[in-house]
């Protein structure tokens, strides 16, 4: 026969077993929904990129060029400063702005022996201030 005491103790662990795993319970269901959350998210990052790249390869397959991480479209189109800006925004772009030699002489390149084209700089708003 078990002693009374021994019984106690017996009802004491199984008590302390019981409370163990609730809170083990609780916590891996916490960590479980925050992992479901970073998974949720995780994707949706995985989407919108996969939705830039699309864009991107959309785009490079309508003559956009690529340089120093850097898309840049080149038209054939004959077009005044306003109109040429006005192009480049309504497809959420804007006119270059030449921040270096190198690419200075990329656009070069592109633009061949002509060499002229539409940069993002205007003294518009007052004559011989570029911005």
């Amino acid at each position: 026969m078990i002693s009374r005491a021994a019984a106690v103790v017996f009802v004491l662990l199984c008590v302390l077993l019981l409370t163990a795993r609730i809170i083990l319970c609780a916590t891996f269901t916490q960590e479980r929904q925050q992992l479901l959350t970073k998974i949720t998210n995780i994707t949706q990052e995985r989407d919108e990129l996969k939705s830039e790249r699309n864009d991107l390869q959309k785009k490079f397959a309508d003559g956009w060029k690529c340089h120093q991480s850097s898309l840049y479209f080149f038209s054939s189109e004959k077009k005044n400063w306003t109109e040429s800006r006005r192009y480049c925004r309504e497809r959420g772009t804007d006119l270059i702005i030449i921040n270096n030699r190198e690419e200075q002489d990329f656009v070069k390149n592109i633009c061949g022996s002509s060499g002229h084209f539409w940069i993002g700089l205007t003294d518009i708003e007052e004559e011989g201030r570029w911005k």
